[in-house]
């Protein structure tokens, strides 16, 4: 994908290990981690926009979630999922002023706080997803969904 990308097989089929090893990988200069599942694919024009971090109080960036059309019945039924559900976030936030978790499929976090997040967390290595969110919202920070 791309150089500076440093790539780490971790034998054990669990996302939460693989996070936690990366999270060490990493230099210590850097500040945010994008989480994504291995088989999500961004598009060209991806932005990821730091600014929202210019306010203390969010430690992460959501991102909504589709999937390719013409697929299976299945897989248009979970799009329809995605869809509602991202736009319940994008309410959500304007009337909340948080969204109460950011899906495990991307999102764009502060390194303290889901280093944090993954040595507290009680249930792993399942529900990481939810259970981040809420733990977040715990220590009075907000999750934003960017659109």
């Amino acid at each position: 994908v791309h150089d500076d990308v440093a790539y780490a097989y971790v034998p054990r089929a669990l996302k939460t290990l693989a996070l936690w090893r990366g999270l060490h990988m990493l230099p210590p200069h850097v500040e945010f981690v994008l989480h994504m599942d291995d088989d999500t694919a961004l598009c060209d024009e991806m932005v990821f926009d730091e600014s929202w971090f210019n306010d203390a109080r969010v430690s992460e960036v959501a991102f909504p979630i589709f999937t390719r059309r013409g697929g299976s019945l299945l897989s248009e039924c979970v799009g329809l999922a995605f869809k509602l559900n991202a736009h319940g976030g994008v309410v959500h936030n304007a009337t909340a002023g948080t969204s109460l978790w950011a899906a495990g499929i991307a999102g764009l976090v502060r390194r303290d706080v889901i280093t944090q997040v993954l040595r507290d967390h009680v249930f792993l290595p399942f529900g990481e997803d939810s259970f981040h969110g809420l733990m977040q919202l715990m220590e009075g920070k907000r999750i934003v969904r960017d659109a």
